[in-house]
Order: structure tokens, then sequence, then C-alpha cells
């Protein structure tokens, strides 16, 4: 290898070179341009959604097609989306004990921890102070 010249990582030394980022153009530009083009705004999206939840199989127009009908459970999937879509989904509450299912305690833990820190600050200006002379 050639002095000076930055050498590829990994083991076949196809890798990125040392600080360059990993996807270095990111997401296509323009992609949701053209997926909001193709759907419509969205408007093919939900029409497809809106026939499935109806029981209806839709065509590529989001049209029903006859004689066809969708399964209770992809009914109901089509309700969850336009419903996340239409509403936002629902907040998932999370509950946090301590042990035996008891109150978490960490007030104490917090303050000790601040103690703590404010004693090493201490230590550190004092040996800080000593080798300058203060």
């Amino acid at each position: 290898m050639k002095r000076g010249k930055k050498q590829r990582g990994g083991v076949t030394g196809k890798g990125w070179l040392p600080g360059q980022p990993g996807k270095p153009g990111g997401r296509p530009k323009g992609l949701a341009e053209k997926v909001r083009g193709a759907t419509r705004d969205g408007e093919s999206l939900v029409r497809f959604f809106l026939a499935v939840s109806a029981g209806k199989v839709p065509d590529e127009h989001g049209r029903a097609i006859k004689g066809k009908t969708v399964e209770l459970r992809e009914r109901i999937e089509a309700h969850k989306w336009l419903a996340d879509r239409g509403y936002g989904k629902a907040v998932q509450p999370v509950e946090a004990s301590g042990p035996a299912g008891g109150p978490m305690q960490f007030e104490a833990e917090i303050l000790n921890a601040g103690e703590d820190f404010a004693g090493r600050v201490a230590r550190l200006a004092a040996r800080v102070g000593a080798k300058a002379g203060v």
C-alpha cells in the first residue's frame, strides 16, 4: 500500500473511508413526493382500505370486484389502519413500579449522586489548587 493513501475498512477493503458516513446520500430525494404522486396524495390508499373495511376486494383503482369478499381479519386490519391514520394511534400506557410492585424510590439515589458529585468536584478543586500553588 502506498504511503499517505487511506485504506478502506473491513475485511475486503471495500468498506467506508474513516470519517465517511454509512450512507452519504441518505434517503433518495423526492421519494415521498413520488409516493404522494403515485397515490394521488394518499387518496388511492384510503379508497383501498375503505373498500377492504367494507368487506370488498378492491381493484387497482379501489373499486370493488364483484363476487369477491374479504375475511373479517382483513377487514379489522383495514379499520385499524384507517383509525390510526385518521385519528392517530392510541397512547400505550406504561406502568413502572419499584421492588415487589411498590413505589419507585429514586429520590435518595439522586440526592446521593449529587452529594457524591459535589464531593468529587471539591476534591478535584483542592488537588488542582494544590498543584497550582493556590
